[in-house]
């Protein structure tokens, strides 16, 4: 809670010419190998997620290059061998943040229970802020109990006006507030 993260950029493997995209807070349950148990209890609230100026500029190759994703969980698939129960992130709560860059995955959670995505300030920022791409909030997969409400979703020229536009939000609450 109340963190600000700022001035990320795509690290760009030079030998193989592919570029890795940066990501604000990721959490990763092995991409369906059914052997890790998917994070339960998270609460991501009150942080402020600047890309910063010139992610866009990378010279890499892909669709990635110099997208930041913001908070993305993924790879919880499939039925666990010991458990036989289906992976789920299960009671995640994304709230009262302001995220502005264009990582297509800005705020994203792949199979869920009880996920919570609310009151967020998410802006798809464009260059220089931003590698231009549109960013999304999205519940992907199997979802249960889960809801996205009350967020803020805007396209903006600069995280100037990105942080204008959080600080008149009402729906932000002094966390947030605190940081920007």
């Amino acid at each position: 809670e109340s963190n600000y993260f700022s001035n990320f950029r795509p690290f760009i493997y030079a030998e193989q010419g592919k570029t890795c995209h940066a990501d604000f807070i990721q959490f990763d349950a092995g991409k369906g190998r059914n052997a890790m148990t998917p994070s339960s209890d998270v609460t991501i609230r009150g942080n402020v997620m600047l890309q910063g100026e010139g992610g866009s500029l990378c010279s890499g190759v892909g669709s990635v290059c110099g997208a930041v994703q913001g908070v993305c969980f993924e790879g919880a698939m499939g039925i666990h061998p010991k458990t036989g129960e289906e992976h789920k992130f299960t009671n995640i709560t994304i709230a009262d943040n302001v995220y502005c860059a264009s990582g297509i995955n800005g705020l994203y959670v792949h199979n869920g229970k009880n996920v919570s995505i609310v009151n967020n300030a998410h802006y798809t920022c464009l260059p220089p802020f931003g590698a231009g791409h549109s960013s999304n909030i999205t519940l992907r997969g199997s979802q249960s109990g889960s809801k996205v409400a009350g967020n803020t979703e805007r396209r903006v020229s600069d995280q100037t006006q990105a942080l204008a536009d959080a600080r008149a939000k009402r729906n932000l609450d002094n966390c947030v507030l605190k940081n920007l």
